[in-house]
């Protein structure tokens, strides 16, 4: 499996709090990525690193995805360094009101 960096934000209707849950899968990938995030200027070698993840894997290791899907309908979008973002409506909220 390859090392990704999972985060979920829900943000649910009538509410404004976002959840965010990161997973880290190989600590060593990791810090090297917060590494290059952090630098001042994007490097090639951050944007070479980023491109080398393909993105049919974020999606198949976005852990939050399945936490979305049971809470409502959610669109799941991968960016570089893979990471997950879920926005999501919940649809208990719109069925109470």
């Amino acid at each position: 499996m390859s090392p990704y960096l999972c985060t979920c934000q829900i943000r649910t209707l009538g509410h404004t709090f976002i959840y965010s849950q990161t997973y880290l899968i190989n600590i060593y990938w990791a810090s090297i990525m917060l590494a290059l995030s952090l630098s001042p200027p994007p490097s090639l070698l951050s944007l070479s690193l980023c491109l080398s993840v393909p993105l049919s894997v974020c999606l198949s290791v976005c852990l939050c995805l399945s936490l979305c899907l049971s809470l409502s309908a959610c669109m799941c979008v991968c960016v570089c360094v893979c990471v997950c973002v879920c926005v999501c409506v919940s649809l208990r909220w719109s069925l109470t009101m």
